[in-house]
């Protein structure tokens, strides 16, 4: 007796060489052209504008500054962000642990009376 192995059907297009080899040429020209836009974004735009910051640079002209403006301002924010000691030591701690007193209820709560329900 022998046994029947059945046959492992294919993808129909691709069990002919002739579409075979088209559709091969397909994918690699979509590859190809996907890698070209991969290549164009992020490589030769990025070498373009820094050519471009370059040239930019070049043309910029370069402003002069008050040194001693810029200074006077960053010792004004020194001395308004500057804490003396004193300073510090008058701020309370709120983490320190104060004693806390209970005062005594003034009057006692009167007695509650038991429950009027009936028993079972």
């Amino acid at each position: 007796m022998k046994i029947k192995i059945p046959k492992i059907k294919t993808f129909q297009i691709l069990a002919y060489s002739k579409y075979f080899y088209g559709v091969l040429g397909i994918a690699i020209i979509v590859v190809g052209v996907f890698m070209s836009i991969f290549i164009d974004k992020n490589f030769y735009q990025t070498i373009t504008q820094s050519q471009e910051i370059i040239l930019l640079k070049k043309e910029v002209a370069p402003d002069s500054i008050n040194l001693k403006k810029v200074d006077e301002v960053i010792s004004l924010l020194d001395n308004k962000t500057k804490k003396s000691q004193d300073d510090l030591e008058a701020i309370k701690n709120p983490f320190s642990v104060m004693a806390v007193t209970v005062p005594a209820p003034a009057v006692t709560p009167p007695d509650v009376p038991t429950s009027t329900t009936p028993k079972i």
